[in-house]
């Protein structure tokens, strides 16, 4: 997209402006400060994709919304032209030149693409200050980074983003650190469950508090019950006490309705009708007055009109003599003057007569005027001597000069005959153009050769780390040995970038699983460690009994009874036989104790025998699951091991030992580097070779065109460089000396024959002089001068004559007509007004015009005020018919209701709205007492209120609060009582300090769930920027890389050639020098580093614009940072990309426009001046040195007012990058 031409309504400073763009793509604007610059970036912007809401640019004194209109060639062709207004919808109008298709706001953004303001403003349109802070940026960035984030159009704003998320994860969670968030959460976790798992219940009797705490409960239960019985029956007698005085005001309202009449015959809208009537009773009333007066001054005007019926019937002839007012009175004022000129010049004709000759008569001297044919002879002998005489003239001074000339040059040809040279030069000169094209190709070959040659030196000790390369400095003589050894190296079979990366990937995820599984395995021994150490130290505490023990005696209690039972109740007598009676008894006795014995030791000691089986089962599982850890980190293990021999395998083919894979990455793009540069070696080798070859036959045949003497090839070259030019200068003189010696020669004799031509006319001509002169009777012997004076004396003569006659007839026919006019004029006057008679005829025609024109008027009001009084007497009857129809409506009102006067009628309208008011006052009390009573029935709730009254109410609520309060007193101690005993047993069941400890482990699991809550997003989004960048720089990085190093190579001036990522960690930005030296960001210079960031920008436009319909550049005040030379090849820069993509460039210094002006000369700079309406435009010369300030009305600005800052708007980068690159 191309802006071609900008009217902008209102906008700012801006209103009723219109800037008319080139078409060259690259457009200076110039102006001083304050001119509007940041205001037109800003306006492009928001016309583009829209103004914003609160807008700082819609200032007060200027009328309308904020609007303007844009004209833009698209880049297929066509041209659009809309209109963009401030509001929510409708607020773009925009059609296609040349066709009836339109579009609106979606049509807009559809034309855009994918852009949108963010992207615009971050990418397009940018100003010095986001220059400098993209600068500032780049010293602390690495490749991906300033790559990435400079593009976006805020590096900046991307590291702090980074830096920003890194610190607020920091401070939730850190792997090495115990004071984060969630650090010191799970160490009190720890501590909680430790104390919980401390803690064990010891059994108490809790029966007689349990039987206490029950009948406190019981007995709160029911006084509970009693005191809400009570609040209902206070609530109750409240309502009863609220209604009753509605129900007191609603009897009384009941009997004065009764006492009123009901009047039921009353109309419902009777008192509006009345209204009605009467007041349109009063209105016709009004009416009729105000037409009744009206007739009266119509009739009063008609007696004063008067007619003229005599000067009516004169009209026509009035109308005539009208017209010839002006022209009579000028006759009038013309006659005296002109009467005054005919005698004067009737005398001075006689004057001019007697001086002339003064025996010549008038008569003579008009008869010698009439022979006009004689004179015109004579005149024209005198013009064609004098023509005679200057060609004469004419001629005799060209002859010397022609005849100088012609000697002149055939004296130079004969001395180029003699001084032959030699034309076969001319020939062979002309293969000189190629053999010096060939010899600067060679010479640009050399150059580039040893670029290249340093450029790979300076390479090979970095790529020696895992490949070994013959170390040596390449000399021109051995550069085809060293390019051999250069294209050797260059072709090892390499693995490809995205198998490095995949490995990457693959090597980092297994390293990641086992560092996760080892520090999960040791973290596990050391609690089972931890563990076996209390099961230690609980057995050398105190001798606890085995379940085994336990288990083993009540095995030995059971088969002792079972062998009882067997045999005396069942009775075996085998059993019988093996046991005696009183030994199985005392067995089984002494079993038994033994065996309660144990339970209850264990009983005893319940809390350390529940703790020391629950440490067992811990530290059973904890080694089962470090037997499964143990398997899970040598699996592992060995499958990083797998990964690093396959590693391995992929470089063997190469004979390259690999180092670690993202040094092997970055080892891998700068092989790439190298190996681009060694292909452009052989090829400045291989080109080099061919123009040799072809320069050395001319050489040949240069120095053998001198072989006398002994010269160089570049003195030869100049030595027939000089004989040609000496050749092909003498030709070219000899050539014109041939052809212009003809045509002097001719000219030299045509000069002679038209000499010889104008003799013979001189001698014709004095006879026809003499001839002419005795037919005028002059003497023959007068010169032409002297005749042509007399001439100019008789025509003198002639002219007053005939003006003099001219004005007499004129005098004649002017007081002709005044007198006719004179006569019709009193005809008239006799006839319709004899008594002006005695005036001017031009004033009594004026007069009678008057006169004539007040008797129409008279007739026309006549007729009017008729027309207007039969109109006023239809419209008095209509009224009258109006007002009777009123009136009758009015009576029947009256009969309906049986009144005869209006007192009457109100009368009986005031009782009825009494009578409605009253209904209506008892239906809100019943609405009033029916919301009250709420649920109730309503014939027991009425029956109550009639036989309570308001004493009894209130004794019987003080009662009830009385009661009430002393049931609540009560309620409230027996469930302080029942708390008491509840405390009581929850202390002494030992659980009270585990349930605190409890609720603060929830507390802390419900934070930590918070902190990581919040944590996660944190590591998730540096995951995302992290992959966002990965993908960046394996599929736009390499592109925007190489567009970068061109763009900062041209801008350098060839001292900054391309840029590359440091082999450390981090990946550090390096940017090469012309010497294959490197430097980082931070050494650069501001304004190298400036130029840097400008470029990686332009690299995104380009990018982006590619792919989608280009945008226009708007930069305000960009290189104020570089010297004259950057800024010279910057803007040769910009040009170039401008054939692309156009660039709006903003300033307010004076060289820029001037340098601009020179390098480009056919585009012109607009000048942006508060004083301009309309900006114009300006080549370099029109730039005031020293800007004047205008003052524009069209221009409002607010006094005193500071610059409005543009609202800064931060998005997140991975949006603006989706823009940019949506295949992501």
């Amino acid at each position: 997209m191309k802006l071609l031409e900008l009217k902008i309504e209102n906008y700012g400073i801006y209103a009723d402006r219109s800037i008319q763009l080139n078409d060259s793509g690259f457009q200076v604007i110039y102006g001083p400060n304050e001119a509007g610059k940041s205001t037109l970036l800003q306006l492009i912007r928001e016309l583009l994709f829209g103004f914003a809401h609160q807008n700082p640019y819609d200032l007060k004194n200027h009328s309308g919304k904020l609007a303007a209109i844009a004209r833009c060639q698209l880049r297929d062709g066509n041209v659009i032209k809309f209109r963009r207004q401030k509001g929510r919808t409708g607020t773009v109008n925009g059609e296609f030149e040349g066709s009836l298709d339109t579009f609106d706001d979606i049509g807009l953004r559809n034309i855009l693409g994918a852009a949108n303001a963010d992207l615009y403003k971050h990418v397009f349109g940018f100003s010095l200050k986001e220059l400098e802070s993209g600068e500032q940026s780049l010293k602390d960035a690495n490749l991906n980074e300033a790559m990435f984030g400079s593009g976006l159009g805020g590096l900046a704003n991307f590291q702090s983003v980074q830096q920003t998320i890194q610190k607020q994860q920091k401070e939730l969670f850190s792997k090495r650190a115990s004071k984060p968030v969630i650090n010191k959460l799970l160490t009190e976790i720890q501590t909680q469950k430790n104390e919980i798992r401390e803690l064990s219940v010891k059994p108490r009797d809790y029966e007689q508090l349990n039987g206490s705490l029950a009948q406190k409960e019981l007995e709160g239960d029911r006084l509970r019950e009693r005191v809400e019985a009570v609040s209902a029956k206070k609530r109750r007698l409240g309502r009863l006490e609220t209604a009753l005085d509605k129900w007191t005001e609603l009897r009384a309202l009941r009997e004065q309705l009764q006492q009123l009449g009901s009047h039921e015959d009353f109309p419902v809208n009777g008192i509006e009708l009345f209204q009605q009537c009467t007041e349109r009773l009063d209105e016709l009333n009004r009416k009729l007055a105000d037409y009744q007066r009206e007739l009266d001054k119509i009739e009063a005007r008609q007696t004063t009109l008067k007619s003229d019926p005599a000067i009516m019937a004169e009209a026509a002839r009035i109308r005539q003599l009208l017209p010839e007012v002006g022209r009579i009175r000028g006759f009038l004022q013309r006659i005296p003057e002109q009467q005054e000129r005919q005698s004067r010049l009737a005398s001075e004709v006689q004057r001019q007569i007697a001086e002339l000759n003064s025996d010549w008569t008038a008569d003579q001297l008009k008869g010698f005027l009439d022979g006009r044919i004689k004179r015109e002879v004579v005149s024209g002998l005198a013009q064609e001597v004098q023509s005679l005489n200057e060609s004469e003239a004419a001629l005799s001074a060209q002859r010397p000069d022609l005849e100088r000339r012609i000697a002149a040059a055939q004296q130079r040809l004969r001395e180029i005959d003699e001084a032959n040279t030699m034309p076969a030069i001319e020939e062979f000169m002309q293969q000189a153009d190629g053999f010096l094209e060939q010899r600067e190709q060679v010479s640009l070959c050399d150059s580039q050769l040893t670029e290249l040659s340093h450029q790979l030196q300076a390479m090979m000790p970095r790529l020696a780390g895992p490949l070994e390369i013959p170390m040596g400095e390449p000399t021109v003589d051995d550069t085809t040995d060293f390019a051999q050894l250069v294209s050797g190296l260059a072709q090892l079979p390499l693995p490809l970038a995205a198998t490095i990366a995949e490995f990457r990937d693959r090597l980092d995820q297994a390293e990641a699983q086992l560092s996760t599984a080892s520090e999960s395995r040791d973290q596990l021994q050391t609690e089972i460690d931890a563990l076996q150490q209390q099961l230690d130290q609980m057995q050398s505490d105190q001798s606890i009994p085995d379940r085994s023990e336990l288990e083993a005696a009540r095995e030995l209690r059971n088969t002792t009874w079972h062998n009882i039972r067997t045999a005396f109740v069942d009775g075996d007598r085998d059993a019988l036989a093996q046991h005696q009676p009183k030994d199985a008894a005392s067995a089984f006795e002494h079993q038994v104790a033994d065996a309660d014995e144990i339970a209850d030791q264990r009983q005893a000691l319940a809390e350390e025998v529940a703790r020391r089986e629950q440490l067992t089962a811990r530290l059973v599982q904890s080694r089962q699951q470090m037997s499964r850890l143990e398997s899970d980190v040598v699996e592992l293990q060995q499958k990083r091991d797998d990964c690093w021999a396959a590693w391995r395998d992929i470089w063997a083919s190469s004979n390259i030992e690999p180092l670690s894979v993202r040094e092997m990455q970055d080892w891998h793009a700068l092989y790439e580097s190298f190996r681009e540069k060694a292909i452009d070696l052989q090829q400045c080798v291989d080109a080099k070779t061919r123009h040799l070859d072809k320069s050395q036959a001319f050489e040949q045949q240069l120095l053998r065109a001198f072989p006398t003497k002994d010269l160089d090839i570049d003195s030869a070259m100049a030595a027939a460089k000089l004989k040609l030019a000496e050749f092909r200068e003498h030709e070219n003189e000899r050539k014109q000396h041939v052809k212009e010696l003809p045509d002097l020669e001719a000219r030299l004799k045509s000069l002679n024959n038209q000499l010889c031509e104008v003799t013979l006319q001189r001698g014709e001509w004095s006879s026809r002089w003499e001839q002419a002169l005795g037919d005028l009777g002059f003497p023959t012997h007068w010169d032409p001068q002297l005749v042509t004076k007399m001439l100019n004396d008789f025509a003198d003569f002639q002219q007053k004559h005939v003006e003099s006659e001219s004005l007499r007839e004129s005098i004649e026919q002017m007081q002709t007509d005044v007198d006719e006019f004179s006569s019709s004029v009193l005809e008239v006057c006799r006839a319709v007004a004899n008594d002006l008679v005695e005036f001017p005829v031009t004033d009594i025609v004026e007069d009678l015009d008057e006169r004539l024109q007040s008797a129409k008027d008279g007739e026309k009001e006549a007729a009017h005020i008729a027309e207007r009084s039969g109109d006023i007497a239809r419209d008095h009857r209509a009224v009258e018919s109006d007002r009777d129809q009123c009136q009758e409506q009015l009576a029947a009102l009256f009969s309906s209701v049986g009144v005869d006067s209006d007192d009457e009628f109100l009368r009986m309208a005031r009782e009825v709205e009494q009578h409605r008011g009253l209904i209506q006052t008892i239906e809100n009390l019943q609405r009033e007492i029916s919301v009250i009573r709420g649920n109730e029935s309503e014939a027991e709730f009425v029956a109550e209120l009639d036989s309570m009254n308001a004493d009894r109410v209130h004794s019987e609520r003080l009662r009830l609060e009385e009661e009430s309060k002393d049931l609540e007193d009560k309620y409230r101690k027996a469930l302080g009582e029942a708390g008491t005993l509840r405390h009581r047993i929850e202390s002494m069941n030992g659980d009270s300090q585990a349930a605190a400890t409890a609720l603060q482990l929830e507390s802390s699991y419900a934070k930590l769930g918070s902190a990581v809550d919040r944590w996660a997003p944190l590591v998730l989004t540096q995951a995302l920027m992290a992959r966002a960048l990965q993908r960046f720089e394996q599929e736009h990085q390499p592109e925007l890389l190489h567009e970068v190093s061109r763009l900062l190579k041209k801008m350098t001036l060839g001292r900054y050639v391309g840029l590359h990522r440091k082999l450390d960690d981090v990946g550090t930005l390096l940017i090469e020098q012309h010497d294959g030296s490197f430097k980082e960001p931070s050494e650069l210079s501001t304004g190298t580093r400036e130029q840097l960031y400008l470029a990686i920008r332009l690299a995104f436009v380009s990018k982006y614009c590619h792919e989608s319909e280009p945008l226009p550049i708007v930069m305000d005040d960009v290189l104020v940072n570089f010297d004259e030379e950057r800024v010279r090849s910057t803007l040769e820069t910009l040009l170039e990309f401008s054939r692309d993509v156009q660039i709006l460039f903003l300033t307010c210094h004076q060289h820029m426009v001037e340098m601009a002006a020179e390098l480009e000369p056919t585009s012109a700079a607009i000048l942006l001046a508060p004083g301009r309406s309309d900006p114009g435009k300006i080549n370099e010369r029109e730039v005031p040195r020293q800007p004047i300030i205008r003052v524009d009305s069209k221009a409002t600005t607010q006094p005193n007012a500071k610059r409005r800052e543009e609202p800064a708007v931060e998005k997140e980068a991975s949006e603006t990058q989706s823009l940019l690159f949506p295949d992501q």
